[in-house]
């Protein structure tokens, strides 16, 4: 959890665990995802 809020990649989403946790239980599994560049 050190890296995140530091440019390390090339699109991916680095989120805290807890965070995640918190995403998941909050998005539907239906929820559509969209993707930009």
């Amino acid at each position: 959890e050190d890296k995140i809020g530091l440019p390390e990649s090339h699109g991916c989403i680095r989120m805290r665990n807890d965070d995640v946790i918190e995403l998941f239980e909050l998005v539907d599994e239906t929820t559509q995802v969209v993707i930009r560049e």
